[in-house]
Parts: C-alpha cells; sequence; structure tokens
C-alpha cells in the first residue's frame, strides 16, 4: 500500500510540475486535517519517514560472508 501511495504522490507531483492550474489546485486544498495548514503538507513527512524506513530495512537486510 505504501508503494502505490508513493508511486500516486510521484505522480501528482508530476502533474503539478507540468500545469500551473493543476498546481495551484492542490496547492489551495483544505487540509484533511487540522494539523497542517493545506492539503499538501503531509507528503514531506510522510515520504521522508517512508525514506527512513527504507533505511532502516535495508541496514538490517546487509548478509556477510
Amino acid at each position: 500500500m505504501d508503494t502505490f501511495c508513493i508511486k500516486a504522490l510521484k505522480d501528482l507531483i508530476s502533474l503539478c510540475i507540468k500545469d500551473i492550474d493543476i498546481a495551484r489546485y492542490i496547492f489551495k486544498q483544505a487540509p484533511h486535517s487540522y494539523q497542517y495548514a493545506r492539503y499538501s503538507d503531509w507528503f514531506r513527512g510522510y515520504i521522508e519517514g517512508q525514506q527512513q524506513e527504507l533505511e532502516k530495512s535495508s541496514m538490517s537486510a546487509y548478509t556477510y560472508y
């Protein structure tokens, strides 16, 4: 599920880069909770959290020969 979410965010950000109207629309969307000021504010924290999880799992996956 997380892989799907990251791919969806990547595609959404790609659309925002290509079309200024889409970027404005996404930027002006209301947040999904009172924790954030805008809808897009959760993107960075989510992606950084997924990156940390990947780093943790890759460090524990080393094989010693």
